[in-house]
């Protein structure tokens, strides 16, 4: 049995309705359900049950994945928006204090070519406050 992109589509929306309104549905009622909207072989019967559970676990992993990228995207957004600030604010110091005076009272000497690294290793957030 070949289902069109098309088909697919409408398959999921409809199972997503279904599912939407009850969540713990079972298989045999998702059968049902689809059938009692028009979604049925071409001989009239209701959908087989291994398909019907294919494209509910493939709608399962969509939503677990679209779920994960916006946790990675926000995280992702903190995490730029702090590395901004500390780069501006290490400009700053870098700025004002010259390549050659020393930096926080100790012997580290900030230079441009060594911020990536002063990020990496002596980063605190408090003192940026």
């Amino acid at each position: 049995m070949h289902i069109s992109a098309e088909q697919e589509q409408q398959l999921k929306l409809a199972i997503r309705d279904i599912v939407a309104r009850n969540p713990l549905v079972s298989t045999h009622q998702l059968r049902r359900d689809l059938h009692e909207r028009g979604f049925k072989t071409a001989a009239g019967n209701p959908l087989d049950r291994y398909y019907v559970a294919k494209v509910l676990r493939k709608l399962n992993r969509e939503e677990a994945l679209a779920v994960d990228q916006q946790k990675i995207q926000d995280r992702l957004a903190i995490t730029k928006e702090q590395c901004r600030i500390i780069t501006e604010k290490l400009w700053k110091i870098g700025r004002t204090r010259g390549p050659t005076e020393r930096c926080m009272g100790s012997s580290f000497t900030l230079h441009s070519s060594l911020i990536p690294h002063f990020l990496l290793y002596h980063w605190n957030p408090e003192t940026l406050r």
